[in-house]
C-alpha cells in the first residue's frame, strides 16, 4: 500500500498481459487497471460515496459523513474539497451529478425547511427553487453534459413527489400519466439534455419512464413481478436506458433500447437482486451491483463487448493483478462518459466505508494497433495478426507464425521472422 497526496490510498497500476486479459473478457481487454480508494475530507468520519465523474476524470462528485452531518464532497484531481451546504438547516448535503467538464455539480443541501436541489459553480451554491404549492422540498440528480439541465423530484400542489427538470435554473413540473395525486420522479438524464428518465405511478405499482419532446412514456416492466420498474441514466442520447425491473425471482438490472427492456444478469449462487445504476455515452458500458453466493453486494460492470455478463470490479482487479490489500466494491454508481471510469463505494476489509475509483484504462494496444479479441489489425502492412503469445504472433493472411515484438513496432515497419 502506497499513501499519496496526504493521504490517497492507491493501489499500484498493473499492466494487465494478454494473455490474462483474453480470458478476462472474452473479447476485450484493458490495457491498465487502477484501482484508488478516495481520501476523506478533514473531519470526515467515514462513509464516502462517489456518485458521479467528469468527462475528462479529473472531478469526481459524492459525500460523506463529517461530526457535524453529511456533506457534499467532491475530489479535484483525487484531491478532496467540502462543498458545504445551504444554511439554516442541520449539515446534510450530497453532491450527486456532475457536468461533462467538471464545472457544474448538482445535488440537495438542507435547509430549515427540508432537502433542496442546489447547484454548485466552482465555490458557488445556489438553491433551485422548487415547482411550488406544496412543501417546497426538492432535490437534483441528475445534471446535462453542458450543465445546463438539472433533474430531480419536487413537492407539488398535492404534497406529492412529481419530477422536475431545471433549464437555467428555472424549474418545470413534468408531471405524471394518469393525473390526480399519482406521483413521478426524475432520476437522471441523457448526456445530450433531451431525455428525462425516472418513474411514474401506475396502476398497480411504478414503472421506468422517459420524458421527452413534452410526452412521458412508460418503459414497461418483466412480466410475472410486482410492477417496481424505474429507470437511473441514459446514454448520449437517450437511446439505451438503465435502471431495474421486478420479475418474478426478485429485482433484476436491466436495460431499455428501441426494442424494449433486456435483463442483465446477476451474479451467481445467491438471490436475484441487482441493480443498473449508470451508463456510459454508447451503451458500451453499465454499472451497478449484484448479489452472489456471498449474499454480499458486489459492484459489477456489463460489457456489450462481453454480451452485457456481469463482471465484479473485485474479479477485474485481481484478474488485473492489482493488490486490493482488503478493499472491496460494493456498488458501482456511475462511470465516465468514455466508460474507461467507475465510481462508487465499498469497504476496506468490510468495516470501513470509503468511496473509489477504478480507473479502466481503456483498450489494450499492440504496438501502434488496438487489440479486439486478441487480435490487431495491422491493415494493409500485414492484416490481422492474433497478438496473446507475443512477440509470437499468428499471421492470418500469411497462414504462419512470425517473431515481432511490440515494443519495436511501428506501423508499417519492425523485423519479422517467418519460420520455415
Amino acid at each position: 500500500m502506497k499513501v499519496l497526496f496526504g493521504g490517497i490510498v492507491q493501489f499500484q497500476p498493473c499492466k494487465l498481459l494478454l494473455s490474462v486479459g483474453l480470458c478476462l473478457f472474452g473479447i476485450i481487454t484493458l490495457a491498465e487497471v487502477t484501482l484508488t480508494v478516495l481520501p476523506d475530507i478533514p473531519d470526515d468520519e467515514g462513509g464516502g460515496v462517489a456518485n458521479a465523474i467528469s468527462s475528462n476524470k479529473e472531478i469526481i462528485a459524492g459525500g460523506g459523513y463529517t461530526a457535524q452531518g453529511t456533506e457534499a464532497f467532491v475530489w479535484d484531481k483525487l484531491v478532496p474539497m467540502a462543498l458545504g451546504d445551504l444554511p439554516g438547516g442541520l449539515l446534510f448535503s450530497g453532491a450527486t451529478a456532475v457536468s461533462s467538464d467538471g464545472q457544474r455539480i448538482a445535488g440537495f443541501g438542507n435547509t430549515g425547511f427540508g432537502t433542496q436541489a442546489v447547484l454548485w459553480e466552482g465555490s458557488s451554491l445556489t438553491q433551485l427553487p422548487d415547482i411550488g404549492g406544496g412543501d417546497s422540498k426538492c432535490g437534483a440528480l441528475g445534471i446535462s453534459g453542458d450543465g445546463t439541465v438539472v433533474v430531480g423530484w419536487g413537492t407539488n400542489f398535492n404534497n406529492r413527489f412529481e419530477a422536475v427538470r431545471w433549464v437555467n435554473g428555472v424549474p418545470e413540473g413534468l408531471g405524471n400519466m394518469s393525473g390526480g395525486l399519482a406521483m413521478s420522479y426524475g432520476r437522471g438524464i441523457s448526456t445530450d439534455g433531451l431525455v428525462v428518465v425516472g418513474w411514474v405511478q401506475v396502476t398497480g405499482g411504478q414503472e421506468a419512464m422517459k420524458f421527452t419532446g413534452g410526452t412521458m412514456t412508460t418503459l414497461g416492466d418483466f412480466e410475472g413481478g410486482s410492477l417496481e420498474s424505474y429507470a437511473s441514466d441514459a446514454d448520449i442520447d437517450g437511446s439505451i436506458i438503465v435502471g431495474r425491473g421486478a420479475s418474478a425471482d426478485g429485482f433484476h438490472a436491466c436495460y431499455w433500447d428501441s426494442t424494449g427492456i433486456h435483463a442483465l444478469e446477476d451474479l451467481p449462487g445467491g438471490p436475484l437482486s441487482c441493480e443498473a445504476w449508470a451508463v456510459d455515452g454508447d451503451g458500451s458500458v453499465i454499472v451497478g451491483y449484484g448479489t452472489g453466493a456471498s449474499y454480499w453486494k458486489q459492484a459489477v460492470v456489463w460489457l456489450k463487448d462481453n454480451n452485457y455478463a456481469p463482471v465484479t470490479l473485485d474479479e477485474l482487479l485481481d484478474n488485473a493483478g492489482v493488490d486490493r490489500q482488503g478493499f472491496s466494491c460494493w456498488e458501482a454508481l456511475g462511470v465516465s462518459t468514455d466508460g474507461s471510469a467507475v465510481v462508487g463505494y465499498g469497504y476496506i476489509d468490510q468495516t470501513t466505508q470509503a468511496a473509489f475509483v477504478v480507473d479502466l484504462g481503456g483498450p489494450a494496444s499492440w504496438g501502434p494497433y488496438i487489440i479486439s479479441n486478441g487480435w490487431a489489425d495491422t491493415g494493409a502492412w500485414l492484416g490481422w495478426l492474433k497478438v496473446d503469445n507475443d512477440p509470437w504472433v499468428w499471421s492470418d493472411s500469411l497462414q504462419s507464425w512470425m517473431n515481432l515484438p511490440p515494443d519495436t513496432l511501428e506501423a508499417g515497419e519492425g523485423w519479422v521472422f517467418v519460420p520455415r
